[in-house]
This record gives C-alpha cells, sequence and structure tokens, in this order.
C-alpha cells in the first residue's frame, strides 16, 4: 500500500510537471506551439472521468484526432448507443478538468491504451461512420425532415478533422468527408422533392460489403498496417 501512494504521488507529480509546461505554452504564438505537440502523445489514448473517491468509471472519450487549429481534442465515446458519438474536446477543458475535482465528485485523467483496445475502438469507429452514422440521411428521418442537420454537419467537420495514423490514413479520412457531404447534398434535394425516388441511404449500405465481414477486414488491416509500420520504423532506426 506504501509503494501504491508513493507510484501515484510520483506520478501526479510528473502529471502537474506536464501541466504546468502546457499552461505556460498554450497561448504562444506559432504554426505548432510547444503545448500541440505535447497533447500529441494522448493520440489514442483516453480521457476518462471517474469518481474521485471511487475511482467508478464516469465516461471514456477516446482521443482520435488533434485539431490544433482550433486547439480541441477529437474524441469518439460509443457509449451513447442512440445518438452522435464524435465530439471536441477543447485543449483548455482537458487542462482544467485533470486532476482536480468538480461540483459532482468527478476527475479526469489520461489513460494509455494498449494496441489491442486501439485497434478495437478504431473499428469501432470505422463502424460508426459507415454503418450508423448514415441513418441520418435516410429520407424520413427527422433531422433531415426539419432541415435541422447542424448535428450531421458537425459530425462531417469532426470526421475530417481526424488524425491520419498507422491505424487511419489521411486517404480514408478524407473518402469519409466527402462521401458525407455528397450524402447531405442528396438527402436534403430529396426532402425538397428534387430526387424523391431516391434513398441515399439504402443506396450507401448497397454499395459496401456485408457488415460483419467488413469489421473482421477493418480489424485485419489496421493490425497489417500497424505491423507494417512498426517494421519501416524500426528499420529506420537500423
Amino acid at each position: 500500500m506504501h509503494n501504491d501512494r508513493e507510484n501515484i504521488e510520483r506520478l501526479s507529480r510528473k502529471i502537474d510537471k506536464v501541466l504546468n509546461h502546457v499552461r505556460n505554452c498554450l497561448h504562444e504564438k506559432g504554426e505548432n506551439p510547444p503545448y500541440y505537440q505535447a497533447f500529441h502523445d494522448y493520440l489514442y489514448k483516453s480521457l476518462v472521468v471517474v469518481d474521485a473517491s471511487t475511482h467508478a468509471l464516469r465516461a471514456d472519450q477516446f482521443i482520435v484526432g488533434l485539431d490544433k487549429a482550433n486547439a480541441r481534442f477529437i474524441v469518439f465515446s460509443d457509449t451513447n448507443p442512440d445518438g452522435y458519438k464524435l465530439f471536441a474536446y477543447p485543449f483548455e477543458d482537458a487542462i482544467h478538468n485533470m486532476n482536480t475535482i468538480d461540483g459532482e465528485n468527478n476527475t479526469t485523467r489520461v489513460r494509455a491504451r494498449p494496441v489491442p483496445y486501439v485497434l478495437r475502438h478504431v473499428a469501432r469507429l470505422r463502424d460508426y461512420i459507415e454503418y450508423d452514422l448514415p441513418r441520418y440521411y435516410d429520407n424520413n428521418h427527422n433531422e433531415i425532415q426539419t432541415h435541422n442537420n447542424d448535428g450531421i454537419a458537425t459530425q462531417i467537420e469532426l470526421i475530417s478533422s481526424l488524425s491520419p495514423s498507422e491505424y487511419l490514413t489521411a486517404t480514408c479520412i478524407h473518402s469519409w468527408k466527402d462521401k458525407y457531404i455528397q450524402l447531405q447534398e442528396d438527402a436534403l434535394q430529396a426532402c425538397n422533392g428534387v430526387n424523391k425516388e431516391v434513398n441515399p441511404f439504402i443506396a450507401y449500405l448497397d454499395s459496401v460489403e456485408d457488415r460483419a465481414a467488413e469489421q473482421n477486414h477493418v480489424v485485419r488491416d489496421a493490425q497489417q498496417n500497424f505491423n507494417n509500420n512498426k517494421k519501416e520504423n524500426g528499420n529506420e532506426h537500423d
């Protein structure tokens, strides 16, 4: 128990040192301010909200992008079964919430994730983008019928802010953005009576492979890309 307390205190001091450095650099000017590199180390880790007393998990926000132009993380939370799952998390909010306790006795921490966890959550992210989110483009969906598509537009913006990596290629991210822009245009035209016989949601699902097979393909490709990049990086160091 004594060693555990020492380890926690040592880790807390280390985190405080990093956060103090980030706070000092936060308002510096430049294309790549120092704090951006510090936050880049958080990519594919989780911002977890836990009860400060019981350590019970309240929320798990998996970091899948860094938008330096707007000083924010792009996080994926798949705990909301019926709603949007991509959100923006400002850098300043992360600094403020880390290692502090809010009025509901919650605190935010950064949690590293092993490669299998990252692969699973990137696969879930792709599943959400490629299969779940297109349901909002069904001609009968309330958001299309009422033209209240701000939420959809925000999801498109966040998709375009995902960070390319060994898990997600830039080509893949751009293709998602282009697909959603076209889906949005087609859906709104159909809603306005320009092309009512076309359901872009059904057309989109008809254009992709079986969902289960695609999911396995995504995980397999992600693992292969990760292994290839790891091997290439190892060769560069030789």
